[in-house]
């Protein structure tokens, strides 16, 4: 369901660690799907969260991030 991003040609977003968002037919019901929802909340976290080794710390930089956004002013 989930598909590693690789772009057509040589870019330098090539080793972001994103991944590709399937194009939708339908905006209802196709937008509430999994493999489309996934990767697209994956793209917008953080590079530093994305890039971590362990699930431990991806735990860690996720709940930091999240905090950050819920009470930042």
């Amino acid at each position: 369901m989930l598909v590693p991003y690789v772009p057509p040609r040589l870019l330098r977003s090539k080793d972001a660690g994103c991944l590709s968002v399937p194009r939708i037919a339908k905006t209802t019901a196709g937008g509430r799907a999994f493999s489309y929802q996934a990767p697209k909340l994956w793209n917008s976290l953080p590079v530093n969260v994305r890039e971590t080794d362990t699930v431990s710390v991806c735990k860690s930089r996720l709940k930091t991030y999240l905090f950050n956004l819920a009470f930042s002013d």
